[in-house]
């Protein structure tokens, strides 16, 4: 994955999941919108359609596709999670249950693919991690499940601040199979952050990332007989050095409910 590109996300406003008023833009009285979306697997006929938090559906208009570069972005064949600017397509009111929009920008958040594993690979996941500073964002922001597919993470990180070096930190997020019991109410993950040679913390970076964990839901449910209640995600913390701490950090989302979130220790 080029983790470059999410660099750009500490510089944008990343505050709204549904949609929000930003700016009039060139003081014409339009209004632009930016938000982050699910890519809408269940088109008809191919067309690129939207879904913001609320379940909002937005239609980007075929021009606006093609101005962007998105039509043509090969990033983009399969993305699941983006963040998105637009303004509403003419003759839109901003009161309707689905929209036209203009499309103006965008920027594909997918984490890398969830690794489905046992104990003995989850170590061989995790061989050379590096902690990460914390799950959150300046705006307080903390995992959630943005709709029961899309788990959204905001991982805040250090790295020596040059674009090199950024490349190399990955962020795999795994579920060890072999901790998921008949009487399992949540859905455990493990956050391995790799950060290659980097050894630096001067500087700091937030990447937000939306992890497809469907395919860990399906096998849970398989297990136990119905879906998990809570979603947990193991970290190990230091946002001062690059010593990896012995215990983890534990952030827990509802499954069933978006933003709402916990944090402890253990």
């Amino acid at each position: 994955m080029k983790q470059i590109k999410f660099l750009m996300m500490a510089l944008m406003v990343m505050t709204s999941f549904v949609m929000t008023s930003c700016l009039d833009s060139d003081g014409d009285g339009e209004s632009s919108y930016a938000h982050f979306v699910r890519v809408n697997s269940s088109s008809f006929y191919g067309a690129t359609t939207f879904v913001d938090g609320n379940g909002t559906i937005l239609y980007p208009t075929t021009t606006s596709l093609a101005s962007t570069g998105y039509s043509t972005d090969e990033s983009t064949w399969s993305a699941d999670f983006l963040y998105i600017t637009y303004v509403l397509a003419e003759n839109t009111s901003s009161t309707q249950s689905s929209y036209n929009i203009e499309l103006k920008g965008y920027v594909v958040c997918d984490g890398d693919p969830v690794q489905l594993c046992n104990s003995a690979e989850i170590e061989s996941i995790c061989t050379n991690e590096a902690p990460i500073c914390a799950l959150t964002d300046s705006y307080y922001n903390y995992p959630f499940m943005f709709d029961k597919s899309i788990l959204y993470m905001p991982i805040y990180y250090r790295y020596s601040g040059t674009a090199t070096d950024v490349e190399q930190h990955t962020m795999t997020l795994a579920c060890n199979m072999e901790e998921i019991t008949s009487d399992s109410k949540e859905l455990v993950f493990y956050l391995c952050h790799d950060a290659g040679t980097d050894k630096s913390t001067s500087s700091g970076a937030v990447n937000n990332y939306g992890y497809n964990i469907a395919q860990a839901v399906s096998r849970f449910s398989t297990i136990v007989g119905e879906e998990p209640t809570t979603i947990v995600v193991k970290v190990k913390e230091n946002e001062y050095s690059t010593e990896l701490p012995e215990t983890y950090t534990v952030y827990k989302a509802n499954y069933l409910a978006s933003a709402i979130f916990s944090k402890q220790y253990n």
